[in-house]
């Protein structure tokens, strides 16, 4: 009898750990980069807090090289749900994606075009004639690249080339292959704090200043069929940002200890990092974006969804 109810008892608690396994929701989830921490750590925060699964979710983050190869992957019906920039968002959206901004996860991030401290490369002006490196096409710094060549009236003399992820864009650099990559902040901290590159060219100086931060995005048909688990998904990381914005000791060091970061590229970088309490979505920086891209002819209006069917805050009240 002792034995008997020993068995019972552990075959008891092997079917409830396998009924509550069962009961967590799959789901992949798709990132336009990896090595920044607005992708990373809030990932990890999100699985490792357990943020996931206190919202009932076994979540896959599958990190793509560049928004490009995300969206692709979406219109293929492989990920339904995701973050990336917003230039890849909206570039998407305007080549019949079916997809729709759910929330916007931190305030705006800027691109920038780096280049070598030590080079001839000292301002825009210089820009001329010379290389720039991104992810790939399609990707936010792609879009953005073409959109910074024409304002300065280089459509024809600053040659935008897909080099790969940003490991690839730093070699690119070091070896001459480019003269220059364009990229967010964050993942060049540690060569900031060492003084090996520098801006010479801030995309923030010539976008509006309502723009679409962080966009966390669904596809349309599991928006409408699944809108249960896009609310998870957003309560679950918008709760990972709330601990990493409450907790900036802890995220400086994790920072370090995850990103590679040296304590002063940790500083830089946790002053780019700033998580929206709400992840609601601002409907004047959707329409100041969109506009941006339209007049620009960044984007094209012939696929692009009415305003009011690109965004929803649905899922984040």
């Amino acid at each position: 009898m002792r034995r008997f109810f020993i068995g019972l008892m552990v075959s008891l608690a092997l079917a409830g750990l396998v009924g509550s396994a069962l009961a967590l929701e799959k789901l992949p989830f798709g990132a336009a980069f990896k090595g920044s921490p607005r992708y990373d750590l809030l990932s990890w925060v999100a699985e490792n807090k357990g943020f996931w699964k206190g919202q009932g979710l076994e979540v896959k983050w599958v990190p793509f090289v560049g928004g490009g190869r995300l969206y692709r992957a979406v219109a293929a019906g492989r990920i339904n749900m995701g973050v990336s920039a917003a230039a890849s968002f909206f570039n998407a959206a305007a080549k019949g994606v079916p997809v729709i901004l759910v929330g916007d996860l931190t305030e705006p991030e800027f691109f920038s075009f780096w280049v070598r401290a030590d080079g001839p490369i000292k301002g825009p002006k210089d820009l001329r004639g010379t290389k720039i490196g991104t992810a790939r096409r399609g990707s936010a710094p792609h879009v953005l690249g073409l959109y910074m060549a024409k304002k300065l009236g280089m459509e024809k003399e600053m040659k935008i080339v897909a080099v790969g992820g940003f490991r690839e864009r730093i070699a690119a650099l070091k070896t001459g292959v480019i003269d220059g990559f364009i990229q967010t902040t964050q993942p060049v901290v540690n060569f900031l704090a060492r003084g090996e590159l520098r801006s010479v060219l801030d995309t923030k100086d010539y976008l509006p200043k309502d723009w679409i931060g962080f966009p966390l995005f669904a596809r349309r048909q599991f928006a409408r069929e699944q809108p249960g688990t896009v609310t998870k998904v957003t309560r679950a990381l918008l709760a990972a940002g709330r601990f990493m914005m409450d907790n900036p000791d802890w995220t400086r060091k994790k920072m370090q200890e995850m990103m590679g970061y040296s304590p002063e590229g940790a500083v830089i970088a946790q002053r780019e990092f700033n998580i929206s309490p709400t992840g609601l979505v601002d409907r004047k920086a959707v329409e100041a974006t969109v506009n941006f891209f339209l007049e620009n002819k960044v984007i094209s209006k012939e696929k692009l969804p009415p305003l009011d069917e690109l965004y929803t805050n649905r899922f984040n009240k």
